[in-house]
């Protein structure tokens, strides 16, 4: 659909609108017609679909022209008045027509006229507004779950957003939960004041410039695709990335009850390659809670993090050949203490005594506790390697319990 095209329909659609809105304050009835001359809005709605004769004189001369008593005797049906172009970029593609005694109506001519054509084009820019939102949407879609992307049609999504295919991308996915579906239950704002503002937000604090995309993936879901010139300018964000998370938070909590969750991605080499980001952020968010951390911010440059992702990355292969040499210890009816006495002994780096004051055991009935895990396992509770292995096993286990 080219401009002209959406523009007059934008015309249609809203024209009774604008001649409700107009009948208020104007004393004169008015009327719209298409760039055919057929009325598509009036004060008398009888006359809607009707072909309006001097509007098509004004769309052939493109020019205001009065009808007087005199003139309207040359045409059948038709009322004294004036008939006035509308232009939208130098194109005449509708008249405006105010009935009544030219002398009286001419004062009113051009601000009328001015009105609704800027009525119309606020239209006609929201309609193109749209139309590149639900495109860049579905672009972002694209690249995250078509398993089967094709090069081709990349590259000319990136010409048409005027991307750079061939920048390092990392992905940044924000959950907000059901805060879009629950604003629908109020009388304000509107779900389309809500996505504006959500965005408009997004881009301005997570730092987005020309060539970064920011948009909704669903109406839980904000994706923002980040591009980087270098590694060192993923790794500088990610330092910030906590900080900027917490001014999103923040600023959504005079909104919703929400608590929306923040998780960024790797970086991958192409912007045909964003998915693997989107799906490493995606892993965070989904097992974020299971991290036992004190954030809703989460990302692979966070040392506290990755050391609590560590388990997860133990191979399920791997972590079968370890169980199957545990069993003994998950059989023994006092495993559940055993495991945590464990852990706390290593969170507090293989030291008894500061163990036995976290747990409130005496240092001797932890002591005894240990020797039966090295008892059951084989494995020695004073050597680092071999506790950092049942460590990680177990909190493994612990993840996949939780799941």
């Amino acid at each position: 659909m080219n401009k002209g095209v959406r523009v007059i329909y934008g015309l249609v659609q809203h024209a009774q609108t604008v001649i409700d809105n107009i009948k208020e304050i104007l004393p004169f009835p008015i009327s719209l017609s298409d760039h055919k001359g057929y009325i598509i809005g009036d004060s008398n709605s009888n006359r809607i679909g009707m072909l309006h004769t001097p509007s098509i004189e004004v769309l052939r001369k493109r020019k205001a022209i009065s009808f007087d008593e005199e003139k309207i005797k040359q045409y059948e049906n038709v009322l004294q008045g004036v008939a006035v172009p509308l232009n939208f970029h130098d194109e005449t593609l509708g008249v405006l027509g105010i009935i009544g005694p030219p002398e009286e109506v001419w004062p009113h001519v051009e601000l009328i006229k001015n009105y609704v054509e800027i009525m119309w084009q606020d239209t006609f820019q929201k309609e193109v507004k749209g139309l590149e939102e639900r495109s860049l949407e579905t672009f972002v879609q694209y690249l995250i779950h078509d398993a089967h992307l094709q090069t081709i049609k990349v590259k000319q999504f990136c010409d048409l957003f005027q991307l750079n295919y061939h920048l390092n991308y990392y992905c940044i996915v924000i959950d907000i939960g059901d805060a879009i579906i629950h604003s629908l239950t109020k009388a304000r704002p509107s779900f389309h004041i809500n996505k504006e503002r959500f965005i408009y937000q997004a881009e301005e604090i997570f730092q987005c410039v020309a060539g970064d995309i920011c948009t909704f993936l669903n109406t839980e879901k904000i994706v923002v695709i980040k591009a980087a010139h270098n590694r060192e300018s993923y790794y500088k964000f990610m330092q910030q990335l906590t900080k900027l998370g917490e001014r999103f938070q923040n600023y959504f909590q005079r909104y919703t009850t929400n608590t929306f969750k923040i998780a960024a991605g790797t970086l991958v080499e192409t912007i045909e390659k964003v998915s693997h980001s989107y799906e490493k952020a995606e892993w965070l968010l989904r097992n974020g809670r299971n991290l036992d951390l004190n954030t809703t911010i989460y990302n692979y440059f966070n040392w506290e993090i990755l050391t609590k992702l560590l388990p997860f990355q133990l191979d399920d292969d791997f972590y079968y050949k370890i169980r199957v040499r545990l069993k003994n210890l998950f059989a023994d009816e006092l495993f559940p203490q055993l495991k945590r006495d464990f852990l706390v002994y290593c969170e507090c780096h293989l030291n008894v005594s500061e163990a036995a004051r976290e747990l409130f055991l005496h240092r001797n009935t932890l002591i005894y506790r240990l020797n039966k895990i090295e008892e059951l396992t084989s494995l020695n509770m004073r050597n680092f390697n071999h506790c950092a292995l049942l460590y990680i096993a177990l909190k493994k286990m612990t993840a996949k319990t939780a799941k």
